[in-house]
């Protein structure tokens, strides 16, 4: 199971940086997931240039 420190570890190992938690439908995409999935979603959003 994955939680929210995990993933941002993943992320930035993967070359992100930027990595924030947001909350739904906030952040750099904005609406990018369905209402139904907010309860059992993390929101990550991260940099890579």
């Amino acid at each position: 199971m994955y939680n929210n420190e995990l993933l941002k570890l993943l992320i930035a190992e993967a070359g992100f940086s930027q990595i924030e938690e947001v909350n739904f439908e906030e952040g750099l995409l904005g609406m990018s997931d369905l209402p139904e999935h907010q309860s059992e979603s993390i929101y990550l959003t991260g940099v890579k240039i």
